[in-house]
């Protein structure tokens, strides 16, 4: 042990003294008062999610354990983030953020979180397929159509290929790869891409099914199931196999058509195909077929069975459609058949006892002619076959008979203007060459540019009822004007574009439609023509004759149509009989459409106005047909488009029962000709063994409306004992030339009501006739038992032009009051019977007055030389607002107007009105002249000569849209309203409303006076017709921006202006 010395002890003792004294003083403030200094604390708090933890370079944070600490004011503390194992920092939150280090100032409390995650070692990879085809991976995962979404490595690279389907190509990819080239994915996150396909352009034809008796056809592919589905489109080169199966009590007895025999056929569908299925009864009786070829060819039929030459007679099942082909040796040619077959055309059979046929080969000659062909400076011409290529050759030798077309080419700046020689006309030169021709093509500058103008077709189209329905056509070339040709009067069509609105609403019922426009310019015009069915019933459908389980036939496609609904044949001509058995598939004998409602009429019409022709020709062995459409009892049935000719008593009439609602619209029934049977008496004509009406409605409430008849012998529009029936806007023309007299243009017999609007009768003549009728533009017959005492007949709106008379009251009975309201009449001088020479204005019999007034009558003859072409008998009229001019014993009351008055110039009652409805008997503000849709006539009226009529002047008359100073155009009341005045201005004008400016446009209609005009004048009507503009020939629009609100156009002609042209409301 150390012990310290007394000296050392002292010392400290000292020293201790000095330090507590110190303390004592610090304590004491060294004797003063002095505040206390203390530090502010904060407290930091750390949170976490995910696996991790967080510690401080200061020490009091290590956070999973010790996540708070108390730090002074002003401290930095740097928090360090560390991840579990698989985990990663995913972020700060709080006082800091992001990724980076996270440094915190104490100057408050403060809060930090800390966010981990787990690493992601696989991203998501998703396609998608627009189209047909499919898309597969490299490396594997993806093949879609069936997998489409795998998981790849981060960061692996992945190639994705699309694959097309057949019949489909690869267009392009989207999402993560862009383009059409390879897609190359790096899987760096989760992408998402897509492949699209396209179906390639294939071409496709049409297999027509059809089948005659009892039974079905079904294909494979699938596609046609024929009783239901007979029509379907395939692509080019599918092979479709066609199955036959017969109902109960039927066999199937072989194919027709593109099938042949009686197997299971297999068609390529490398062009459209069509095949027909015959069933027979399984009881049927066998017939022989046996067949003669000679030498020189040979006879194959359809079904097959028959190969002449060889195999010369096959047995058929009663009922089979046979149809024989000849097929020549080399140098032959078919001369005829005979036996079952006449002539040198087909041969077909329908087996209903056994036939013998035999075919009749000769040389085919080798005797030629030659075809001299010449041209003007302008263009050249080519023919078919070739042969002719004139400029440079122009002779050309051809086997005797041939049939050669030639084909004007004009040169750029010319159009052709004639043909001359063995051809006429400016359209087509078809020659046969039965001896040697001649033929000259003349060109002539065309400083319009001519021949590219056309509309394209505008189709079909179903529209619910009240809907406004509205289509833009396709016009290719340059249009001044368009215009509705023919339509509904609610349809309006826009001048300028052709656009075709029709608000549906105001529709009595629904049925077919047409729509026709027309567009022009200084030199040519276009027709295009639609097909709308209006459904008001909510059931009824617009369906195609010979598609889809529709009968081929005219007859039984409307007597198998649902009720309400539009069947539509297809434009061509149809023989009345069709098969040997004198069946009536094309016609209606004594049948009718299924009937409609009072909403919705059953409808069977033309695909084109006047587009199908129902021809009661001798054909075939089948004798002339007395009618075409010879219909029973009908309901709320309407027939429209046709052309009825060549038959051989109606080619339109009714018989028996009572026709409820009958619509007849643009239906044209064409006579017998000069070939037909010419009717020598009356009895002939009654029994039906001449050419008798055009068109006869003998009971019920029909309306005939925009429609004509061309040539019959007797009639041409007749209403026998209806009640209320209409003729509106129609057209007759007799026959001058065939024995018996004509009785009347417009003939009401025994009628309870009637009313004729608008309607056009010439020519109506009768030659060297045996008794006297009455030869009338409108005849009205009161027969005994019929005389209707207390009901009206009225006509508001006749043009007669010579007519042996204009109008007629036959028998002199009490009869109908009969009124008869603007009529115009002009040379009611044609030649009359020998026996009567009853000429003139009209032959009054009825004994009631007659009331006749806002009429015109001018170049009347009178009665056997008297002093008055008019007769009464027993009775008076009444004449008011009516005008006489060049009449002999009538004093002139007035010059002749300039231009026909205001009342004559529009139609009275509006389209689809039946007697009594709403406005069927009121004026609309569509203008009579020109009358929509009548190109029709106009093609009879090009080609119509009447060497024997009494015109102005006398002499020949040729009617052609061709004459000289007076008015023309191109359809029938065009060219007789100019023909009574040359003033009727031939213009359509129409205003378009283009705000602040307006639109005058305006057509002239065909003809020569249209060469002939030297420039127009624009007519504003509301300023007292003041000149607006005079432009030059070549000009038919005129924009104008003045106050004027109504306007008119005139033709400027080297003689004069025409009448003012005016306009309707704006559009």
């Amino acid at each position: 042990m150390k012990f310290l010395t007394y000296a050392q002890l002292l010392k400290n003792f000292y020293l201790i003294s000095i330090v507590s004294m110190l303390a004592l003083v610090s304590a004491c403030g060294g004797g003063e008062e002095e505040e206390e200094d203390e530090t502010s604390r904060f407290t930091l708090s750390v949170s976490k999610s995910g696996e991790g933890s967080i510690t401080s370079n200061s020490a009091g944070i290590d956070c999973g354990s010790d996540c708070n600490e108390t730090y002074d004011e002003g401290t930095n503390v740097a928090l360090s983030a560390t991840p579990a194992s698989g985990m990663q920092f995913s972020g700060w939150t709080g006082a800091c953020s992001g990724l980076a280090s996270c440094n915190v100032s104490m100057n408050g409390n403060q809060t930090v979180g800390a966010s981990f995650e787990v690493i992601v070692t696989e991203f998501e990879l998703s396609v998608s397929v627009q189209g047909s085809g499919s898309v597969s991976s490299s490396p594997s995962g993806i093949s879609c159509g069936n997998t489409c979404l795998a998981s790849y490595a981060s960061s692996s690279a992945v190639l994705l290929t699309a694959n097309a389907a057949s019949g489909f190509e690869f267009i392009n990819w989207q999402g993560a790869c862009n383009g059409s080239g390879a897609c190359n994915i790096n899987m760096s996150q989760n992408q998402q891409v897509t492949a699209t396909f396209q179906a390639v352009s294939v071409e496709t034809y049409t297999l027509t099914i059809s089948v005659t008796g009892q039974g079905s056809v079904s294909s494979n592919p699938v596609g046609i199931q024929c009783g239901n589905d007979c029509s379907e489109t395939f692509n080019n080169g599918t092979s479709v196999a066609l199955t036959a199966t017969a109902d109960s009590g039927f066999v199937f007895a072989g194919w027709g058509g593109d099938c042949s025999g009686t197997q299971s056929c297999s068609v390529p569908m490398t062009t459209a195909r069509s095949a027909t299925a015959q069933f027979v009864e399984a009881s049927a009786e066998n017939f022989d077929l046996t067949v003669t070829s000679g030498s020189n060819g040979s006879v194959t039929s359809s079904p097959s069975g028959i190969d002449c030459g060889s195999d010369c007679s096959e047995s058929y099942l009663d009922g089979t459609d046979v149809a024989l082909t000849a097929v020549p040796d080399a140098g032959f040619q078919l001369a005829e058949w005979s036996g079952s077959c006449s002539g040198a055309g087909s041969c077909n059979l329908t087996m209903s006892q056994n036939r013998s046929v035999t075919a009749t080969f000769e040389e085919v000659s080798t005797d030629q002619v030659t075809l001299n062909v010449s041209t003007s400076t302008g263009g050249t011409v080519t023919s078919s076959p070739s042969g002719i290529n004139c400029g440079a050759d122009c002779t050309e030798d051809y086997n005797l008979n041939t049939a050669v077309n030639l084909i004007a080419m004009p040169n750029s700046g010319f159009k052709l203007q004639s043909w001359s020689g063995d051809c006429s006309g400016n359209v087509t030169c078809e020659l046969t060459m039965t001896s040697g021709k001649t033929v000259t093509a003349t060109f002539v500058e065309d400083t319009n540019g001519g021949g590219n103008l056309t509309i394209e077709d505008m189709g079909l189209h179903e529209v619910d009822f009240g809907d406004v329905f509205t289509y833009l056509p396709t016009i290719n070339g340059d249009a001044t004007i368009c215009r509705k040709d023919l339509g509904h009067d609610d349809v309006k069509v826009d001048s300028e574009t052709g656009q075709i609105s029709w608000d549906t609403n105001s529709l009595n019922f629904g049925r077919g439609f047409h729509i026709r426009i027309k567009c022009s310019n200084a030199s040519e015009a276009a027709y295009a023509s639609m097909v709308v069915h209006v459904d008001k019933s909510g059931t009824s459908r617009l369906r195609v004759a010979g598609e889809n389980g529709v009968s081929q036939y005219i007859g039984t496609s409307g007597q198998n149509m649902t009720s309400g609904d539009t069947i539509v044949i297809p434009d061509g001509e149809y023989p009345v009989s069709v098969s040997r058995d004198e069946s009536y598939e094309n016609a209606y004998k004594s049948t009718s459409p299924t009937d409609g409602t009072s909403d919705q009429y059953s409808t069977v019409m033309a695909r084109s106005p006047g587009g199908a022709t129902i021809n009661g020709e001798a054909h075939d062995g089948i004798g002339k047909q007395k009618n075409a459409f010879q219909l029973g009892s009908n309901n709320y049935v309407a027939i429209v488009g046709f052309v009825v000719k060549n038959v051989q008593r109606e080619s339109f009439t009714t018989s028996g029962g009572n026709n409820n609602k009958l619509l007849v619209d643009f239906v044209g029934a064409q006579g017998a000709g000069t070939w037909g049977q010419p009717c020598d008496s009356f009895s002939a004509a009654g029994s039906g063994q001449c050419s008798n009406a055009g068109m006869r409605i003998n009971s019920g409430t029909p309306l005939i409306q925009s429609s004509y008849d061309w040539g019959h012998n007797r009639y041409g529009i007749m209403t026998r004992s209806t009640s209320g029936s209409v003729t509106r806007r129609s057209f007759v023309r007799l026959d001058e030339h065939k024995g018996d007299q004509p009785y009347g243009g417009f003939s009401n017999y025994c009628d309870t009501l009637h009313l004729s609007q608008d309607n056009t009768v010439f020519d109506s003549l009768a030659i060297a006739a045996p008794h006297y009728k009455n030869y009338a533009g409108l005849e009205a017959y009161p027969a005994t038992g019929c005389e209707n005492t207390s009901t009206t007949l009225k006509s508001v709106g006749l043009l007669s032009v010579n007519n042996n008379l204009s109008l007629s009251l036959m028998d002199a009975r009490e009869g109908p009051n009969h009124i008869w309201d603007s009529v115009v009449s002009y040379d009611s001088e044609g030649t009359c019977t020998p026996q009567t020479d009853r000429c003139g204005l009209w032959l009054l019999q009825a004994k009631k007055t007659v009331d006749v007034t806002n009429s015109f009558f001018g170049k009347a003859r009178a009665f056997n030389g008297a002093t008055s072409p008019s007769q009464a008998l027993g009775n008076n009229i009444n004449l008011s607002n009516t005008l006489f001019e060049d009449v002999p014993g009538q004093s002139n009351t007035s010059e002749q107007p300039e231009y026909l008055p205001e009342t004559q110039l529009y139609f009275r009652g509006k389209s689809d009105t039946f007697h009594g409805d709403a406005g069927y008997d009121t004026v609309t503000t569509s203008r009579r002249w020109p009358i929509p849709g009548e190109d029709i006539i106009a093609k009879n009226m090009r080609a119509y000569r009447n060497p024997t009529a009494l015109k102005v002047g006398g002499g020949t008359v040729d009617i052609n849209g061709d004459r000289g100073a007076t008015a023309t155009g191109e359809s029938m009341s065009e060219y007789f309203w100019g023909y009574i005045n040359d003033k009727v201005p031939p213009l359509v004008v129409r205003v378009k409303d283009k705000g602040a400016t307006n639109r005058v446009a305006w057509e002239h209609l065909t003809g020569a006076r249209r060469s002939s005009v030297t420039g127009w004048k624009v007519i504003c009507v509301s300023t007292g017709n003041s000149l607006l503009a005079t432009l030059d020939v070549d000009t038919l629009v005129y924009n104008d921006n003045s106050a004027c609100t109504s306007y008119g156009v005139k033709a400027s002609y080297s003689g004069g202006d025409s009448g003012i042209a005016y306009t309707e409301s704006p559009e």
